[in-house]
This record gives structure tokens, C-alpha cells and sequence, in this order.
């Protein structure tokens, strides 16, 4: 699996169809839902999103740490789970405003 992370708008999903030549039908996005679905029951979300070739995420760990605790609750999670998604991936590709960072592996086109 390769693990695309970065920022909202930071060119994840153009990255994959472009420089990885992957349809979108191949790729598989972590959203809100799915990781509220994660904080149910974390070993069944995890692997059914681990089984996607490539697998884009938000990382939203990097900003304020949010007042209420629901949203706290909610990044925890997403961090939690993109811990574990980086760890399963071969390949993981920080993108920021656009330029990607190989960060574990190797990127295969």
C-alpha cells in the first residue's frame, strides 16, 4: 500500500492520478466518517482501508488543539489511525502545498 498524507488541498489526490498513474476507482480516502467508524471499532476499519493500494489521509494533528471534546476525541482518532496506516503502508508520501516527500520507502510508478 502506499499512504498519501498532507494538509486539506495540498495536492494528495492530483499526486495519485498523476505521478502514480492511479485511477481514482484505485484510491481509497480516509474521511471524517470513516474515522469516527475507527474509534467504534478500530481492527475492522483498519483493515479494510489497509487492503487499498493507495490510501490518502488529512493529517490534522498539526494545528490547534481543538476546545471541545468531541473534535479532540475525533483528531485523536485520526492520528491513531494514520499512525497505524503509515506503519502498515510500503510507501509514505507527506505532501505539502503541492511537492511530495517520500517519507518511508519507495515510490513505485
Amino acid at each position: 500500500m502506499t499512504f498519501i498524507i498532507g494538509g486539506y488541498a495540498s495536492g494528495k489526490h492530483e499526486f495519485a492520478r498523476c505521478a502514480i498513474k492511479c485511477s481514482e476507482a484505485n484510491i481509497f480516502t480516509v474521511t471524517d466518517v470513516i474515522v469516527d467508524d475507527f474509534q467504534k471499532n478500530n481492527d475492522a476499519i483498519f483493515n479494510i482501508i489497509a487492503n487499498h493500494e493507495i490510501v490518502i489521509a488529512t493529517e490534522i494533528g498539526c494545528g490547534i488543539v481543538p476546545i471541545d471534546e468531541k473534535t479532540r476525541a475525533h483528531r485523536e482518532a485520526a492520528g491513531r489511525l494514520n499512525i497505524r496506516l503509515a506503519q502498515k503502508a510500503d510507501c509514505v508520501v507527506q505532501m505539502i502545498a503541492g511537492v511530495p516527500r517520500v517519507i518511508k520507502g519507495e515510490l513505485h510508478q
